[in-house]
Parts: C-alpha cells; sequence; structure tokens
C-alpha cells in the first residue's frame, strides 16, 4: 500500500470512526482489519499509551488507576467546544483498535497485548465493551467502574482466563466474570450527619469534610456542589467510590475525586483551561475531563498573542461574580502561567509574565 492509498484508506476509516454511532465505530474497525495493514493500526493509534495519569481520592491515593491515554483526535471524539459530547466514544474507539491489532504493528510497550495486566476503564463513558478482551491473556484486574451508561458488551468477560479482579461498582452492566477473588465491600452502616445531626443510610454520597460528615443540611455542605464545565459532575469530596487492596481484596470507602479538605474547588488544581467558541477560558474542570481536552495550535497561539494579562477578562468558573474569585487570583494566575508554557515561545512567555505582573 502506497502513501496515497494509505493516507485515503485511514481517512475513510476515521470518518466512521468518529461517528457517534457504535456500530459505525464498529464497521471502521473491521475495514481496518480488512485491508490487512499494520501501518493503518500504528497511524490510528500514535501517542495512544495505558498509564497511571489521574490522581484521586484521598490525599491522591486513589484515582482512575491504569487508563487508557487517548491521543488528539480521539479526544475530540469525547470532550467538544468544551462539552462531554453526548455520546463520548473516544475510549470505545481506543479498546476495539487495540483489541483488533495485527501482529506485526509498531505500537508503544504498553499497548502490547501480553503487556497489559492492569486496566482501569473506570469513567470512560463507555455504554458497550467491545469484543476481543479474552485477548487479553494476562489481565488480572479490570475495573469498569463508574460508567453509567455501560449496559452492553460485546465480549463475554468469562473467557479472560488469568483474571483476578474486577471492579464494577456504578456500572450497570450485567456481566459474567469469574474472577479469582471476591472484593469485600464494607456494610453499610447508618452515620449521623455532623452537620444536622440528622441519621443517614449511608456513608456513601455524603460530602467527607476535614471537621466531619455532612449530607445537605446547611449552606456549607451546599458550597460543595462545584461543578466540572466539561461532565457537569459534582467536584467536591463526596464519598462516592472504593479504594481496593490487591492484597487483601478489602474495598473502602473513598473519593472519585481530589480530597479537597476546605471543600472549596477554588482553593484547589480544579481549575482548568477550555477552548471554548475559539476562546480560551478558565473554569472548574474534573480530573478526568482534564485528561481529553486539546488545545489547537492556531487558537492557543492567538490567544497568547492578544491576551492583555487581565486575569479579570477570563470566564471565570461557574461565572460569578470575579470580586467573589479575587482572592482566588493568585492560585488563578499560577495555573495559567504553568498551562500557557508549553504553548508559547520563551519570548512570548516573558512578555505574558510580564503584562500580567503590571496588571495585579
Amino acid at each position: 500500500m502506497n502513501e496515497k492509498e494509505l493516507t485515503e484508506n485511514i481517512d475513510k476509516i476515521k470518518q466512521l470512526l468518529t461517528l457517534p454511532d457504535y456500530d459505525k465505530i464498529d464497521a471502521g474497525v473491521e475495514l481496518a482489519v480488512s485491508l490487512e495493514e499494520a501501518k493503518i493500526f500504528e497511524l490510528l493509534l500514535s501517542n495512544c499509551k495505558i498509564e497511571f495519569n489521574i490522581e484521586g481520592g484521598r490525599e491522591g491515593n486513589g484515582g482512575g488507576g491504569i487508563r487508557p491515554v487517548l491521543n488528539d483526535w480521539m479526544k475530540q471524539t469525547v470532550i467538544d467546544n468544551g462539552k462531554l459530547k453526548d455520546i463520548p466514544t473516544g475510549y470505545y474507539i481506543f479498546l476495539s483498535l487495540l483489541l483488533n491489532l495485527p501482529d506485526d504493528t509498531v505500537v508503544h510497550e504498553t499497548l502490547k497485548l501480553n503487556n497489559i495486566v492492569n486496566l482501569s476503564l473506570k469513567k470512560c463513558h463507555l455504554q458497550k465493551l467491545p469484543s476481543g478482551l479474552s485477548k487479553l491473556k494476562n489481565l488480572k484486574i479490570l475495573d469498569i467502574s463508574h460508567n453509567n451508561n455501560l449496559s452492553e458488551s460485546n465480549s463475554d468477560l468469562s473467557k479472560i482466563n488469568n483474571l483476578e479482579i474486577i471492579i464494577d461498582h456504578e456500572t450497570p452492566l450485567s456481566h459474567s466474570a469469574n474472577p479469582k477473588y471476591t472484593i469485600k465491600y464494607p456494610d453499610d452502616e447508618e452515620i449521623e450527619c455532623s452537620g444536622c445531626s440528622s441519621a443517614q443510610e449511608s456513608i456513601f454520597g455524603m460530602a467527607e469534610r476535614y471537621d466531619g460528615y455532612y449530607c445537605s443540611c446547611d449552606e456549607q455542605y451546599n458550597n460543595l456542589w462545584f461543578y466540572c464545565q466539561c461532565c457537569g459532575e459534582k467536584i467536591a469530596p463526596i464519598v462516592n467510590d472504593y479504594s481496593i487492596s490487591e492484597e487483601d481484596k478489602l474495598a473502602e470507602y473513598d473519593l472519585l475525586y481530589d480530597e479537597t479538605y476546605h471543600c472549596d474547588p477554588r482553593e484547589s488544581s480544579t481549575f482548568s483551561f477550555l477552548n471554548i467558541d475559539n476562546n480560551i477560558v478558565v473554569k472548574s474542570v474534573c480530573n478526568y475531563c482534564k485528561e481529553d481536552l486539546i488545545f489547537l495550535e492556531n487558537d492557543t497561539g492567538n490567544f497568547i498573542k492578544n491576551f492583555d494579562g487581565d486575569l479579570g477578562d477570563l470566564c471565570i468558573p461557574n461565572d460569578p461574580e470575579w470580586n467573589d474569585f479575587k482572592p482566588y487570583a493568585e492560585i488563578i494566575r499560577e495555573n495559567f502561567l504553568d498551562w500557557v508554557y508549553d504553548y508559547c515561545s520563551d519570548d512570548e512567555y516573558e512578555k505574558l509574565e510580564k503584562k500580567m505582573e503590571e496588571k495585579k
């Protein structure tokens, strides 16, 4: 296959893969397989890998696990114009290509099927699991938790022969997996709210503050509900996840997102930058969505060129009055300079830093 044919075929495949339709994606993968050309898979999976890249939980000890890292064109099927798409398909595309790799494909070491021992698909917005998961002969731990719309699987999970643990809370999929070990989850126990003293059936769903556990009883608790601009979920220390001990297979209550001791995301690292309507704006974004953001070179270049250094000109998280966020201006400024460093030259960075200093 010459270069022209290769480019034309990849364009045809991508046209199918980028449609928000699982059947069309399956058709795109089938087309790629039928062409029997490893280079197609190498280019489609370029810059993809599997690694630990999302912190979360108490003191950062939890998080997203060892999970897929998508390349830019896949990320665009997850988040568009600063919002999670109605049918985000990037992780399904990734898995479908991964599980159909020709034997002679040159990919990142972490994508070689025999190297995959631990795979987290946590909060990957999956509606269906693709066929072929039984090809992961050495897979021991599979996490499919927090996929709220995952209800179908084209893989018989019972055929993952070496599977030791499957983690599937907050996921509706009924599956046939037969892991070697069973996770022992904590029993729900009644707990008293530290605010109103009302009895709650479980700690799950309560806010874990530095001074106790709270239901939605008072103003202080309601201040916790800051939302991720992309996926719309609450960014707060809510007990809504479990940490699993691989050694003794015990689950403990945990937090999906980073712990915020004082329950105010403005004091934490939840600020991020989004490309919305061709403008770069600052918003609150959860750690999972941050991984799927991309910034086009022209957009960032024009923004850096035109930005006059005034933080008040940026769109502030949840769009309250800027005065409400003035106490956090230095945090936003530091995060902004950290972010913009990767998108400009040293000279542009120095000029931008000087502009911002003058506007303080």
